[in-house]
């Protein structure tokens, strides 16, 4: 009874596996497998390049220094024109024309600079305008009267404080002339 019971059990089992047919877990349709290796399980070998590869780095390396370079050399030349820019301001601001201002010599003899290149040499009697220039370098005042009676004349000068002093030379004899600063009214 035991081989009736055997056979019937598996007659049965075949049944039950026609009608539900295990799976696997995942179907690989013909294609192999990759299995995943363990990270870092083999040392990383530097690349190897070939002589054109070679090539091609050190000129990409010495674009790039190039590139670099370039970048550095714009910065600066806009930090020279920024510094010259702040210097320039700052001298304009700082008057430029160091002889604008009224100057007394002896209570008679007054020059008045108005710091745009005219100015006026004021006696009791009369007033003669003029035109005048100023070289910093070399310190000098070209005065030009427009009146024909008054002489053109080029003076050295020199300032300090509220003090000016217009000096100059004819023939063998040099000569001075000593001014106050007035106050503006």
């Amino acid at each position: 009874m035991s081989d009736n019971m055997d056979k019937e059990l598996d007659e049965i089992m075949g049944l039950i596996n026609r009608e539900h047919p295990q799976r696997s877990p995942r179907p690989t349709q013909g294609k192999p497998v990759a299995r995943r290796t363990p990270r870092y399980s083999q040392p990383i070998q530097p690349p190897r390049y070939t002589s054109s590869e070679n090539e091609r780095l050190r000129r990409r390396s010495k674009r790039i220094r190039q590139q670099q370079i370039r970048k550095w050399a714009i910065i600066g030349g806009a930090v020279v024109l920024l510094l010259l820019i702040i210097i320039l301001i700052f001298k304009g601001c700082a008057g430029g024309d160091v002889l604008k201002g009224t100057w007394d010599m002896d209570g008679t003899t007054v020059y008045q600079f108005e710091g745009n290149g005219e100015g006026a040499m004021i006696l009791p009697s009369n007033t003669y305008t003029f035109k005048y220039t100023i070289n910093e370098e070399e310190k000098t005042v070209s005065i030009d009267f427009e009146d024909e009676k008054a002489n053109d004349y080029t003076y050295n000068y020199e300032v300090t404080k509220d003090k000016l002093i217009l000096s100059g030379s004819e023939g063998k004899e040099s000569f001075a002339y000593e001014f106050t600063k007035t106050k503006e009214k």
